[in-house]
């Protein structure tokens, strides 16, 4: 019962390791708290994906999910590599993080 415990307490602390890892600076708002507002913001200053990296936010993409391509905006870019997106003509509940090998500049 007490290695239980103990195991339990370490999962615990890795699982919140973990989802500190994922979370932006301490005490900074991240963007993706409101995607609606960041996915019109982006849409009056569209900004084409170019130098300044493709998971900038604002900028207008190409993300592959489901297996097709479909327009959205990027979000945020999160420190494990992945960029957060919010599909363009869907709601926020579907806006997800993707790594960047499913994310391509617009054509």
């Amino acid at each position: 019962m007490t290695a239980f415990r103990l195991l339990s307490a370490g999962a615990f602390f890795a699982l919140a390791l973990t989802s500190q890892a994922l979370a932006q600076a301490p005490g900074a708002a991240p963007s993706w708290s409101a995607p609606a507002e960041a996915a019109k913001a982006a849409t009056e200053m569209p900004k084409m994906a170019g130098s300044g990296g493709i998971c900038t936010p604002g900028n207008l993409i190409e993300a592959f999910s489901e297996g097709g391509w479909y327009p959205a905006v990027v979000l945020d870019p999160l420190r494990d590599g992945r960029c957060f997106v919010h599909y363009e003509n869907y709601g926020d509940d579907d806006d997800e993080a993707l790594k960047p090998k499913h994310i391509r500049a617009r054509r």
